[in-house]
């Protein structure tokens, strides 16, 4: 019974930690970019701004500490449905965990993304930092992010199958 149930709870908890790994580095790699260039903003911080807006210039009570902490959590659940995402596309037939098929996932995804920042951006959701430079960091982040899921989910697979009884 044991066995049964470590093979139902084994994906999720790669899928989980690949997640988490995945839009950790994006975080960082597009931070790094941010900084590198001096211009755009960082994904969590457009997370932040959308939602959580101030009304009529109001400061909002809980303060920015709360507001970069929800920005972040959602990244890090936007990340792991992603990775969920690619492993329900692996197990249909599309792609396999590799670098190539990480590479088309990430240009797809990050592509994606600026449209959905597009669509944001003609709605009047956001307009502060939003340059080129951001553009080029979401195709960055989103190619890094599916690298890694990619690594992390095969490398996680691998440390979770160590010590498993082979039949």
């Amino acid at each position: 019974m044991g066995c049964i149930e470590k093979d139902y709870t084994m994906p999720y908890i790669i899928l989980i930690l690949a997640g988490v790994f995945a839009t950790a580095f994006t975080i960082l790699v597009q931070k790094l970019y941010v900084i590198i260039s001096q211009s755009g903003v960082t994904v969590t911080q457009l997370f932040t701004f959308l939602l959580i807006k101030r009304r009529n210039g109001e400061a909002n009570t809980r303060g920015e500490n709360y507001r970069l902490k929800l920005g972040l959590l959602t990244c890090y659940l936007i990340g792991i449905f992603f990775v969920c995402c690619y492993y329900l596309l692996w197990k249909i037939g599309v792609g396999k965990p590799d670098v190539i098929t990480a590479l088309l996932f990430g240009i797809a995804h990050g592509l994606l993304s600026i449209f959905l920042a597009k669509i944001c951006l003609k709605r009047g959701l956001i307009s502060n930092g939003i340059t080129t430079h951001f553009y080029i960091s979401l195709l960055l982040a989103h190619l890094a992010f599916a690298l890694t899921a990619v690594l992390s989910h095969n490398l996680v697979t691998q440390l979770l199958r160590i010590g498993e009884i082979q039949p």
